[in-house]
């Protein structure tokens, strides 16, 4: 195994496999190359690397039978059963690494997480809190943790600590100070983005905003360029500004900068203070009659319906999030529909496959930038009848500006706040990570079918 180019796996996936099920010796030279194969998958982080997953699956779990004392095949092997949604495996395999030393934080860290996602909340807190005690501002643990406590329904102790390892982040105006707890009604503050590239995670703590906004005296809020136009339009009683441009003449006159996420600990602690705010942001008019007549006209009559399947990261931990089209089959099925590809990168070749699949068009609005373009985007969503999503920035840009969108997600998730209850008017197809995608995604074909019969 001497190649180090591009085709190495196809070279070798035959005769890897052939070797192991024939349950011949397994070499230093084979885990060496699953362990290649591990790192191609993590750098792509897209779907299209699942086979070589599958193999580096096949190759560790040889290893770990070959070596049962071999403690790092069994944590390599954990992470990868965590890549696939495997969590009882993760769960065993984690079990018996800690029952041999102990204590040992990343094992403890995969257990926690699958746990969560098996829906066993207590014993994932239980898993995870010592490691939150040990390093408090590892950014990852902590937003496991405070998902952990989420669905348990513990919304303060979540937001305390994810916002606790928020302090590690940069610091984007180091000559304004950071609130500590200060009253804040008659102060100026500046409003800072959990992530300065914008994207899903913003949007959805956007919720917040307007009740920010009214508790404060004066409010810069941060944006990143691809959600300025809407927040512009929804917070006009704010000072929007682009991230790393500020608009103040003098940091002095500014009393504190703190995060969206900050003031959850205040106005989102308990399930009751959710808002029940519909279409919090605003889209543009002009763009919303617009892309009404374009998708009119590609319709007709029919039901539209916008379709996003997957993650642009879509292997790895976030890998839950996201099925492939070709179990959309009852869906795309559904007569008097006609339906949209909402997928923000490149899905021609999906798109295509599933047309050919299963005899059906499936619309692409080439004219907008679907990953920069959220005006556009915010105004397209809103005049479709129905998004079906995935969890994914698609699913968190359309229940922002309110419309009707029907959400897949698992029914536990360790990676996403969106199982906060942030949006009153969705709708939610919980997946256990026992089920296939196909036995949730035919429950939304059928009701999809039913809507379509009543109109």
């Amino acid at each position: 195994m001497k190649s180090n180019n591009d085709d190495i796996y196809k070279i070798y996936e035959n005769e890897i496999t052939l070797s192991l099920s024939k349950n011949e010796y397994i070499t230093d030279e084979i885990v060496l190359y699953a362990h290649k194969l591990v790192d191609k998958v993590e750098r792509s982080k897209t779907f299209k690397f699942s086979p070589q997953l599958r193999l580096a699956v096949l190759i560790v779990e040889n290893a770990a039978k070959t070596f049962p004392n071999n403690l790092e095949h069994k944590l390599v092997l954990a992470r990868l059963h965590l890549w696939q949604g495997n969590f009882g495996r993760v769960i065993e395999l984690c079990n018996v690494v800690l029952e041999v030393v102990g204590f040992d934080f990343l094992a403890s860290h995969f257990l926690g997480v699958a746990l969560l996602h098996d829906g066993q909340y207590q014993k994932a807190i239980e898993s995870l809190e010592p490691l939150n005690k040990i390093n408090p501002q590892n950014g990852l643990l902590a937003w496991n943790l405070a998902n952990a406590y989420f669905h348990a329904e513990d919304y303060y102790k979540g937001w305390f600590v994810f916002n606790r390892a928020n302090e590690a982040l940069p610091n984007s105006y180091p000559e304004i100070p950071k609130w500590d707890g200060q009253y804040l009604g008659d102060k100026t503050i500046v409003l800072t983005q959990y992530n300065s590239a914008g994207g899903g995670d913003d949007i959805m703590l956007a919720e917040m905003i307007p009740d920010i906004i009214q508790s404060v005296k004066r409010c810069y809020v941060e944006v990143d360029p691809r959600s300025e136009p809407l927040y512009r339009r929804s917070f006009p009683a704010a000072e929007v500004f682009l991230y790393g441009e500020p608009v103040w003449s003098n940091p002095k006159n500014i009393d504190f900068q703190l995060m969206v996420s900050d003031f959850a600990l205040i106005l989102r602690k308990n399930k009751k203070d959710f808002a029940t705010r519909i279409g919090y942001l605003k889209v543009d008019q002009e763009k919303l009659e617009h892309w009404g007549k374009v998708t009119n006209s590609i319709a007709c009559s029919d039901l539209k319906v916008g379709i996003c399947w997957r993650s642009l990261i879509s292997i790895g931990l976030t890998g839950i999030f996201s099925s492939e089209i070709e179990g959309w089959h009852q869906i795309l099925k559904a007569p008097g529909v006609c339906f949209f590809d909402l997928q923000y990168d490149d899905s021609d070749e999906e798109r295509l496959s599933a047309e050919k699949l299963f005899g059906v068009k499936i619309h692409k609005i080439k004219e907008i930038d679907m990953m920069r373009d959220f005006d556009n985007l915010a105004a397209l969503y809103l005049s479709m009848d129905l998004i079906i999503t995935t969890v994914t920035t698609v699913a968190m840009l359309a229940n922002a500006v309110g419309a009707n969108v029907w959400e897949v997600r698992p029914k536990s998730s360790a990676f996403c706040m969106s199982c906060l209850p942030w949006f009153p008017k969705r709708k939610i197809y919980n997946r256990d990570w026992q089920d296939s995608w196909e036995k949730v995604l035919n429950e939304v074909g059928r009701d999809l079918a039913q809507v379509k019969s009543s109109d």
